[in-house]
């Protein structure tokens, strides 16, 4: 999100929006600076706790796109 550029690792808005048109990496660039400041998110990825993160990264309401257990899922299929 916008509002958190700085956590993002850019000087501002625009340059955060800009980043993000550029390419994929960059938004993964971005999403891992975001994380890495974030040390509750940070741990709720280490220790596989889907729950944990989907509700600190996606906020309450997380559970309506089911984002833990598709994390999940994502997790068993690419970690074989």
């Amino acid at each position: 999100m916008g509002a958190n550029y700085t956590q993002a690792g850019y000087g501002s808005v625009s340059d955060f929006v800009n980043s993000q048109l550029d390419s994929a990496d960059k938004h993964l660039e971005a999403f891992t600076a975001f994380i890495s400041k974030d040390k509750a998110l940070l741990d709720a990825l280490r220790d596989k706790d889907w729950t944990k993160f989907a509700r600190g990264y996606n906020g309450k309401d997380y559970w309506k796109n089911d984002y833990d257990s598709k994390m999940k899922a994502a997790y068993e299929k690419f970690s074989k």
